[in-house]
């Protein structure tokens, strides 16, 4: 594999990538591809990334009557890996109780109001614990953050949002009690693949927030991930359409993009239906298991946007 234009260190993580653990990403996406993994890492935890709505900054929504969605949200599920076996069942149960049988996915999208809400209420039943980003993008239609731009990627806005994800789900993974003397439990991420997304570089991208996190130069410190619970070997992407887990990360994503979108009406019963399994940190779920961007003192969005938030204990 080649990456043209890159600075030295960079090249050189993509080689060890490439060379030492043989994990083998094509140019343009995934596309059906696997990993292939040098090394045999234990974990505990697993945690399922999707998003819903376009990560696209060029163009924004409402203010460009052809850019793209207002909103992105990403949604994580979080269980332990004694559960991994149990999730092709789980999806199974929702698809049975709102008839979707066609195929093996569940799409949320095409799910009935009443049937959301089922599907959203059987999550919250479940023994997972969930994390949202909400997005509002109007402030940053346009923006280019050259910082972020210095390390090789594709969509440096989506690669932005699943650090603030990591934050919390790393976190959450490493306050789980143990012995004093064990490791810190491992989390294995799974990404819900998409076309055209480099996930090679959003590897690279976590690899360089874990050397910042150790060395203590982590860049806006109010948070940062807990390094020693992630490896490079366990972050995956998986096919969006076949990943039962990545299908209810879809759901939490979904949930809160028909919270907040203007073109959904607004409808927020299936994610207030979540609350059970929303992460926590203190008692709060706001800015843990529901995450706002931009920060609510800062965030310019409308009176029926704000009631999700409100709900989950944002002051807005």
């Amino acid at each position: 594999m080649r990456h043209r234009g890159q600075p030295g260190r960079w090249r050189y993580f993509f080689e060890i990538l490439d060379k030492q653990l043989l994990i083998c990403f094509p140019s343009h996406g995934l596309r059906g591809t696997k990993i292939s993994t040098a090394l045999n890492i234990d974990y505990d935890f697993v945690a399922y990334l999707d998003e819903a709505g376009d990560p696209g900054l060029r163009l924004v929504a409402p203010i460009d009557p052809n850019g793209s969605s207002e909103w992105m949200t990403l949604g994580c599920v979080l269980i332990r890996k004694k559960y991994e076996s149990d999730v092709v069942q789980w999806v199974r149960d929702i698809r049975l109780a709102v008839r979707a049988t066609q195929g093996p996915s569940l799409h949320y999208r095409r799910l009935s109001r009443a049937k959301r809400v089922i599907a959203c209420q059987m999550l919250s039943k479940l023994p997972v614990r969930a994390i949202v980003l909400a997005s509002n993008k109007k402030n940053m239609r346009g923006y280019r953050n050259d910082r972020a731009a210095k390390i090789p990627s594709q969509e440096p806005f989506y690669n932005w949002c699943i650090r603030l994800v990591l934050e919390r789900a790393t976190d959450l993974v490493d306050r789980q009690k143990r012995p004093p003397s064990s490791p810190p439990p491992k989390l294995k991420i799974v990404m819900s693949q998409k076309g055209g997304h480099s996930y090679s570089q959003t590897q690279a991208y976590i690899f360089k927030l874990q050397e910042q996190a150790r060395a203590g130069s982590t860049v806006l410190q109010k948070r940062q991930i807990k390094p020693d619970t992630l490896h490079w070997n366990l972050i995956q992407p998986e096919s969006a359409h076949t990943a039962a887990g990545a299908l209810l990360a879809d759901v939490i994503a979904s949930a809160f993009f028909n919270a907040v979108s203007r073109t959904s009406g607004y409808f927020a019963e299936p994610a207030e239906s979540l609350r059970p399994i929303m992460a926590k940190e203190n008692g709060c779920i706001d800015d843990y298991g529901v995450i706002l961007q931009p920060p609510p003192w800062k965030a310019e969005i409308d009176f029926q946007q704000k009631a999700i938030f409100r709900y989950y204990g944002h002051v807005l």
